[in-house]
């Protein structure tokens, strides 16, 4: 049997968020003490965990995450261990590596490293512009890293304005680099910018 490998970022309250926003919340409204079912709510930011970012997010005319194509976020996929870089990706780290075109490039840094009970840490490894070119020109079919956000504006926006996808909030620790086979779909919510996601991995050499 093929081993399933979940890279995404687990949800409860107190867990890390995006400049430490807090927004996630559960609410038990119902529970079996009080009836015969337990039922509850959750109250979250878009961009909580792991989550998809479309190009809407960065782009006034992009596609909301429900119009993304599944097929951005599900196919082969690369994971780049990266853990080396101390402050951000560049277009020098990127020369060094094999990225084929239509890949889906998933980013193995220091920051997979880091708790999820921490408080936010805005020194976090991120990704560039001139790496987020390279990999738009490339054409490559989204782009994964392993913090709550890809980190530069000019980065995100050299994606989006090429309708690439991004997946921020991935968990790599347990994953080493090599090729492997991504599932990452986010939740159908209509006309929105992003929307959490669950992320797992298979090994393509036993898929």
């Amino acid at each position: 049997m093929t081993r399933i490998i979940d890279i995404s970022w687990p949800l409860f309250e107190g867990v890390k968020e995006y400049e430490d926003n807090k927004s996630l919340k559960f609410d038990w409204h119902k529970t079996m003490k009080d009836g015969q079912i337990n039922q509850s709510k959750i109250s979250l930011d878009s961009h909580t965990g792991t989550h998809i970012d479309a190009p809407l997010h960065m782009t006034e005319n992009g596609l909301s995450v429900d119009k993304i194509s599944l097929y951005s976020v599900v196919g082969n996929a690369i994971v780049l261990d990266l853990t080396y870089k101390r402050e951000k990706i560049t277009l020098g780290d990127l020369k060094k590596e094999e990225i084929e075109p239509g890949a889906i490039v998933l980013f193995k840094t220091q920051n997979s490293y880091q708790s999820v009970n921490s408080s936010f840490n805005p020194n976090f490894v991120y990704l560039d512009s001139s790496a987020a070119k390279f990999l738009a020109h490339k054409k490559v079919r989204a782009v994964g890293i392993d913090s709550l956000s890809l980190g530069s504006h000019d980065a995100h926006q050299e994606l989006s304005v090429k309708s690439i996808p991004v997946i921020e909030g991935l968990r790599l620790k347990h994953v080493v680099q090599g090729q492997y086979f991504l599932v990452c779909l986010p939740i159908k919510v209509r006309g929105l910018e992003a929307a959490p996601a669950r992320a797992i991995l298979f090994d393509r050499r036993n898929f």
